[in-house]
C-alpha cells in the first residue's frame, strides 16, 4: 500500500529492538527510556491494527540516535476518527504532529498509551 508521505530514513543499530518483540516489556522499557532521554523526535504512522481486542497506532519513532517502532493502545479514537474509519489508509507514512503519549507500568509490562495529536504532515 502506498504511503501519503516519506518519513526520514533511517536504520536500527539497538539489538534491542532487533531481538525481542514490539509488545515485550524489554522492548517498551528500551523504547521509554530513548523516549525519555532524546530530543527532536519525530512520530511517523505506519499502521493501525487491532490484536487481542485492542485498537492500536504502529509509529515509527526518529532523531539522529533512535530508529523505532512503537505500539500505542489507542483508547479514545475522538481525535483520530478517519483512522480508526481507515485503519490508517491514506495516512500511513504521515508525520504525527504534536504526538501525545503517557506510560502504563506493571511488573509484566510497559504499555504504550496513545493520547492525541494536533495534526499530520501528509
Amino acid at each position: 500500500m502506498a504511503s501519503s508521505c516519506d518519513k526520514p530514513r533511517c536504520e536500527n543499530s539497538n539489538p534491542i529492538y532487533v531481538n525481542n518483540t514490539i509488545d515485550s516489556k524489554v522492548y517498551n522499557d528500551e523504547l521509554v527510556r530513548e523516549l525519555s532521554t532524546e530530543d527532536n523526535l519525530t512520530f511517523w504512522l505506519k499502521d493501525v491494527i487491532s490484536e487481542n481486542g485492542k485498537d492500536y497506532l504502529l509509529v515509527n519513532i526518529h532523531n539522529n540516535n533512535v530508529c523505532a517502532t512503537g505500539q500505542f493502545i489507542v483508547n479514545d479514537w475522538n481525535t483520530i476518527e478517519d483512522l480508526e474509519k481507515n485503519k490508517g489508509a491514506g495516512r500511513r507514512g504521515a508525520q504525527l504532529q504534536g504526538f501525545k503519549y503517557s506510560i502504563a507500568y506493571s511488573l509484566t509490562g510497559t504499555t504504550l498509551l496513545f493520547k492525541s495529536i494536533s495534526g499530520f504532515i501528509d
